[in-house]
């Protein structure tokens, strides 16, 4: 069974290496008798001139984007400069620098304008619309044939609007048609020959403007319409236990005007044109924020928190679920073993008021089990969580730690 035929997409593949950025040449892999991507195999493309070539870059003293693999972060600089800190047994953190454990180091790409984690992979887009993608590739995730690791960044895409990656899928729009299309591992864990995915599928939207990619379930946001499909075992799809344990194809939530949306590995949210945060799914350790309701969600539920003001983020990851108010407050709810909360408890909770150690944020991610955040005030990161693998960039010990801030470069 294939990715239930969601996934076509022209793989664009090239390499890198240490050519300048002007010198890509956006190119098509063709599959062999096989029918296997074979990198080498190419055939250069024309990409219809969709408008100026280049997304501007801005100024190098502010962080404009941050995003958290499993045990990894990255942060983009707005100057295109991409840094990271965190595990890299995959190949997640490309750079001459030293390794995991000696904070955060500047990574071997060209200037970037995007940039997206998953499990243990990662992608950043350049202002000439090219996608390139790193880690592991066990389900073909980074977009090319083979499943070992991919330790350079290798151009999988030209012609791309976003991306976004999630534990071990990715997708992209396309600028030139607004098509989403995705590759990876298969949303159904019943392929019985576990195939691989690096020759994606659409999933038969367009002009999607926001993205969730949980752990067998994807959700995007098409005007003000959710969609979302894939693994429904635990309610991730939002669209009923009558649905089934999989959803194939995409499936309207029924939601009225949606607004916002992400989630966790399995669990997902949304926020309506009424600003009410709603989530759905996987709710063991209490991480939809529902009181003491611990069981699975197969529809959106309202959260309420009385003092949280309009929800401008949300970021989660495997058994905890976080938000970020438009004053920049964050409020966290699930398992507390690695302190996401500021309440000194490890039990599963909702924490009903905001962090008082952390700055508040312009931006935050979540990975598996820790969270980062940029500060408006001065565009400082920080991160909370855990720390097992260097999440916190401090080289401090490993165990759970409260926010800190990371010691990134000076700007300029």
């Amino acid at each position: 069974m294939r990715w239930v035929s969601l996934l076509p997409l022209l793989l664009l593949w090239s390499s890198p290496g240490c050519v300048e950025l002007s010198e890509l040449k956006p190119v098509v892999t063709e599959p062999d008798a096989s029918g296997d991507i074979v990198p080498g195999d190419v055939t250069t493309v024309d990409v219809p001139d969709t408008g100026p070539p280049d997304l501007p870059l801005g100024t190098a003293d502010a962080y404009v984007a941050i995003t958290a693999g499993a045990t990894f972060s990255l942060v983009l600089r707005g100057d295109g400069l991409v840094y990271g800190w965190g595990a890299a047994n995959n190949g997640e953190l490309p750079s001459s620098a030293a390794g995991a454990g000696s904070g955060p180091r500047r990574l071997d790409l060209p200037p970037a304008v995007r940039i997206a984690a998953g499990a243990d992979h990662a992608c950043a887009m350049t202002p000439d619309r090219q996608v390139l993608c790193w880690g592991n590739n066990r389900w073909g995730q980074v977009g090319t044939s083979g499943g070992d690791p991919v330790v350079t960044p290798t151009v999988v895409y030209a012609g791309a609007d976003a991306v976004y990656a999630g534990p071990s899928a990715t997708c992209v729009t396309s600028v030139v048609t607004g098509a989403l299309e995705c590759w990876g591992r298969p949303l159904d864990d019943k392929d019985p020959i576990q195939a691989r995915y690096s020759d994606p599928e659409p999933t038969g939207l367009s002009g999607a403007t926001e993205v969730h990619i949980g752990d067998g379930h994807i959700c995007a946001l098409v005007n003000t319409e959710l969609f979302c499909w894939g693994d429904n075992s635990q309610g991730a799809v939002g669209v009923g236990a009558d649905a089934g344990d999989f959803v194939p194809t995409p499936a309207r939530v029924d939601l009225a005007a949606v607004t916002l949306i992400g989630g966790g590995n399995k669990h997902s949210c949304a926020v309506d044109n009424t600003f009410e945060l709603l989530c759905w799914g996987d709710n063991d350790q209490l991480q939809l924020g529902l009181s003491q309701v611990t069981q699975d969600q197969f529809e959106p539920r309202a959260v309420p928190v009385p003092s949280l003001s309009d929800v401008a983020a949300i970021a989660g990851g495997a058994r905890h679920n976080c938000v970020q108010d438009e004053v920049g407050d964050v409020f966290c709810a699930g398992d507390n073993v690695y302190k996401f909360s500021s309440i000194d408890k490890q039990l599963p909770l909702w924490d009903l008021g905001a962090r008082e150690d952390l700055p508040r944020v312009a931006l935050i991610t979540s990975g598996r089990a820790h969270m980062c955040g940029v500060s408006q005030l001065d565009s400082s990161v920080w991160c909370w969580g855990d720390n097992s693998s260097a999440q916190m960039g401090t080289g401090g010990p490993p165990q759970p730690s409260d926010p800190v801030q990371v010691p990134l470069p000076s700007f300029p």
